[in-house]
């Protein structure tokens, strides 16, 4: 069934494909210019879909953010770590794509400007196989990634996985964010474009995780439904309605959370 449902997707929505899946430079340097065009403007767009993943991780994980280190993997425009650096967190991104970075740096600079006090957030250019030496493992309390996992083979998020575990602290935290297949705003975005990500649900990864050895495994489902196709004015009348389909599995991505 995971097979079929994969294929179906494929088929709906990578003839649409806006540009090629491996080309993240080109994907980001796209996202850069309209980030420029809007520079009159501080702060972020979805700033609401960050605030969610944060409360999810505080909730889940009981963290103190003010003064822990935090590490994104895969991290795009970083605005999840970000976030928590606006709540005292010592945050790194690491991509590979020397783009992506470019783009973190500019959410950053935007962020500031619009009066948001940050932490320290150092950028690292890597691919998340070959890290620098500089990056020690073990000192991490949050060790994360969204959007990733799923265009990697089981064998290749085993791996992931195993690098996440020697990042993190003992006793530290590891997320992986998953997009939901199921999700209007997912099939939304998707209809301009998907790449290869897989159908990975979260019995998959759960499954994979305990394989690496992590525990204390749970999951939720962010409750982030609608919130890109309702006015301002309705959101808040709104998230009372978007927790509940959020519970029921139609949140735009699922949080997989485990222990070292």
């Amino acid at each position: 069934m995971d097979a079929v449902i994969e294929k179906m997707y494929d088929r709906i929505f990578s003839s649409t494909a806006a540009m090629p899946e491996d080309d993240w430079e080109s994907w980001y340097v796209h996202k850069i210019h309209s980030k420029r065009a809007f520079l009159g403007t501080d702060g972020v767009k979805n700033e609401r879909y960050y605030g969610l993943i944060v409360e999810s991780i505080r909730r889940v994980t009981r963290m103190c953010f003010d003064g822990s280190h935090v590490i994104e993997i895969g991290s795009g425009s970083g605005l999840a770590s970000v976030f928590l650096a606006m709540r005292g967190a010592n945050a790194t991104l690491v991509d590979n794509a020397a783009m992506a970075l470019e783009y973190a740096r500019l959410n950053i600079a935007s962020l500031k400007r619009g009066g948001c006090a940050l932490a320290p957030v150092s950028c690292v250019q890597s691919d998340l196989f070959s890290l620098p030496d500089r990056m020690s493992g073990g000192s991490f309390d949050l060790v994360q990634s969204y959007g990733l996992i799923e265009h990697f083979s089981d064998e290749d998020i085993l791996r992931i996985l195993d690098i996440k575990k020697h990042l993190a602290k003992k006793g530290g935290w590891i997320l992986s964010g998953v997009p939901n297949f199921f999700s209007p705003i997912m099939m939304y975005k998707w209809s301009n474009g998907k790449g290869n990500e897989r159908y990975l649900k979260k019995a998959r990864l759960i499954s994979l995780m305990k394989k690496a050895g992590l525990r204390d495994i749970r999951v939720v489902f962010l409750p982030y439904v609608f919130t890109e196709f309702a006015p301002l004015f309705m959101i808040r009348a709104l998230s009372t309605v978007e927790e509940v389909l959020g519970r029921i599995g139609l949140g735009s991505m699922y949080l997989c959370f485990a222990r070292k």
